[in-house]
This record gives C-alpha cells, sequence and structure tokens, in this order.
C-alpha cells in the first residue's frame, strides 16, 4: 500500500503524519462516529462543536475529498432525520452541508498554502459563519418572518455558528497536537 506525507501547518508543529490506507480507514471510521452519534447525543452547542472539530481534522487528514465530503454532510441528515433537527428547519438543511464544505475548503486550502493552524481556523470559521448568518437572516425574514422560529433561526445560524466553530477548531488544535508533538 502506498504511503505519502501529509504536512499541516508544520511551522506550528501542528501535523505531519503518515498516511496510509489503513490509517486513513482508522480516521474516516472515528470522524464517522463522532458526526453520526453526537448530533443524536448532545445539545447544538456540544454537538456543533464536535462536529466542528470532525470537520477541521477532515480537511488535515483527507483534504477536500470524497472522505470530507461525507463527513460534512452526515451530521445534518442524521440531525433532520432524527428529529434533533425540527422539520420546519429542514430546507436550511444543504446551507448547513454548504456551510461545512466551505469550512473544509478553506481549512484545506490553509493547511495546503502553510498557512498557521490560527489563522486557517479563523478565517474559515469567519466564512462558514458568514455563510449561514446570511441564510439564516434570509429564511428569518421570509419563511419564518412572524414566527417564533425566526428568532431561533438567527440565533442557531449567528453566532452560535462561530463559537461552535472556533471550539471546535480548538478542540481539532488539541488533537492534531497530541498526534504530533512539537519536536
Amino acid at each position: 500500500m502506498k504511503n505519502e506525507t501529509v504536512g499541516v501547518g508544520e511551522e506550528a508543529g501542528v501535523l505531519s503524519l503518515e498516511r496510509s490506507g489503513t490509517m486513513n480507514l482508522y480516521r474516516f471510521a472515528f470522524l464517522s462516529a463522532i458526526v453520526l452519534v453526537s448530533p443524536l447525543v448532545f445539545s447544538q452547542p456540544i454537538t456543533g462543536s464536535f462536529v466542528n472539530a470532525a470537520l477541521f481534522l477532515s480537511a488535515a487528514f483527507f483534504g477536500f475529498r470524497k472522505e470530507s465530503f461525507l463527513i460534512a454532510t452526515v451530521p445534518s441528515l442524521v440531525a433532520v432525520s432524527t428529529g434533533q433537527l425540527p422539520m420546519a428547519l429542514a430546507p436550511v438543511v444543504p446551507f448547513i452541508m454548504a456551510g461545512n464544505l466551505l469550512l473544509v475548503f478553506l481549512a484545506d486550502r490553509g493547511f495546503r498554502n502553510g498557512k498557521k493552524f490560527v489563522i486557517t481556523a479563523i478565517t474559515s470559521s469567519l466564512a462558514k459563519s458568514a455563510l449561514l448568518f446570511g441564510v439564516g437572516l434570509v429564511f428569518s425574514v421570509t419563511l419564518f418572518h412572524g414566527s417564533p422560529l425566526a428568532g431561533t433561526v438567527l440565533t442557531v445560524f449567528g453566532w452560535l455558528q462561530l463559537a461552535t466553530a472556533l471550539v471546535g477548531a480548538a478542540i481539532a488544535f488539541g488533537v492534531l497536537r497530541i498526534l504530533r508533538p512539537r519536536e
């Protein structure tokens, strides 16, 4: 099996791990378990933090590839199909997926371009949050106007997205530091 080395934020000593097929399978299984189980078990702030950590780790481990696509899209499907996300919010699911994919895409680009993890995390988190806040604003004004959901949508798609993305980035940074401590 072919092995290759991947470097992520090496200037910060974050990650430079050998990738093999078996190790990638373990990583994918672990991240899949996080995004499948956390929407069922935790509150939105905790779930969002774990899912965002999985997104950052996915970008670090796989880049912007099919594995990351699955990690980015599955949590929303689980949340809506199990009732964790109210059916009234089902129309926003594709936008949540798009926000997750945007975060992974930008994180992957930052890692590939040698940007510091902190800069990549903040940029990716802000972009995802801005996209989802814009979507939340449009939906709260149009679809949910005058409904109690309008305020909820703005909260869930506003500051909470930024907070959970940044907490997720911190978790991912810690995991990556454990996997590849400074030498």
